[in-house]
């Protein structure tokens, strides 16, 4: 029965995603912008242009996400590669049971960012992450997706679209 519900769950939110990505809107940040779809529901923080994107369709007890936040006063002499390390190294103090998925850098130059997907406990949850990391001009922007592990593949995908449409004031 509660394969059923996952499958049932899975199909709802792929058919939803799929008719979801054709209508956005642009959520704008004072440092850049992104696009989501109009049915999401956004919260952005005006002072800091940080914000969290809450996906609808998904469990109430913990409804799948993603954030932006901020990381300013990077060392300069820290480069993307070296901060995706950094920040890969650093998950274990965070998580049990952490399992890094994948980890890499992508791209070069200006428009390249480090993207780590891993899996762990947060609390008494299991779930799975998804970073994506451009470095900018001393300031880290981290964009983390957020569900359960038995949705992140389907959901990964409409996540990398709308990472996808990242636009960053000085790089994009």
């Amino acid at each position: 029965m509660k394969l059923k519900t996952i499958i049932f769950s899975l199909i709802a939110i792929t058919c939803y995603f799929t008719s979801s990505m054709a209508q956005t809107t642009t959520l704008k940040t004072k440092f850049g912008s992104i696009d989501i779809p109009q049915d999401w529901t956004s919260e952005v923080k005006e002072e800091t242009g940080e914000f969290v994107v809450f996906i609808p369709g998904t469990d109430e007890k913990f409804r799948s996400n993603f954030t932006l936040i901020k990381q300013t006063n990077v060392d300069k002499s820290i480069d993307l590669a070296k901060y995706g390390q950094m920040t890969k190294d650093q998950l274990d103090q965070y998580f049990a049971g952490l399992d890094i998925l994948s980890a890499k850098l992508i791209g070069s130059g200006k428009t390249a960012y480090y993207s780590i997907s891993y899996s762990g406990l947060y609390k008494d949850d299991r779930l799975n992450w998804k970073q994506v990391i451009y470095l900018h001009k001393n300031t880290a922007y981290i964009y983390t997706f957020t569900t359960k592990p038995e949705l992140f593949e389907e959901l990964v995908k409409s996540v990398d679209q709308v990472f996808s449409t990242i636009k960053i004031k000085g790089i994009h």
